[in-house]
């Protein structure tokens, strides 16, 4: 987990790119206690509310999240798809003995999710296998083109 900060310094887009690419890029991702979340948002940011319940819904996603099941959250989910199927795709080196398939949890399948899975099917040759309900939880497979089963399930 991080907070907000890292992507307030100079480089701050790289900094926080470069440590959610170490997730699947490691195999940290997908078993109990590996996994990738952010805790995040600004309460000057959110639409003139005050402070105080900026702060009660963060903590009560936080919490919402803890007590779920998924490795990811449901905002990390779709940014976690490109550089797994980078890797998948074999554009990326990754490390020996670590598998070009990425699999992970998430706490919900959304519907930013589904569309960026299609957005990548389009660009990479690869399969991504969102399975779950949307608004439900879920799995996500990112693979080498034929590697994987149906495309999106919508439940499992």
């Amino acid at each position: 987990f991080h907070a907000r900060g890292i992507e307030h310094q100079i480089q701050g887009v790289e900094t926080a790119l470069s440590i959610i690419n170490l997730v699947p890029t490691t195999g940290q991702i997908g078993a109990p206690g590996k996994g990738y979340g952010t805790i995040t948002g600004q309460g000057t940011g959110q639409g003139g509310r005050e402070p105080e319940r900026t702060a009660d819904a963060a903590v009560a996603s936080f919490f919402r999240y803890l007590d779920g099941r998924g490795a990811v959250d449901p905002h990390l989910a779709d940014q976690l798809l490109i550089p797994a199927a980078l890797v998948a795709a074999g554009r990326v080196p990754r490390p020996q003995g670590i598998d070009r398939a990425t699999r992970f949890t998430v706490g919900e399948v959304t519907r930013h999710l589904v569309t960026n899975a299609e957005v990548v099917r389009a660009f990479l040759p690869v399969e991504v296998v969102v399975k779950g309900a949307e608004g439900g939880e879920g799995s996500v497979t990112v693979g080498p083109a034929g590697e994987n089963e149906a495309r999106t399930s919508p439940a499992s």
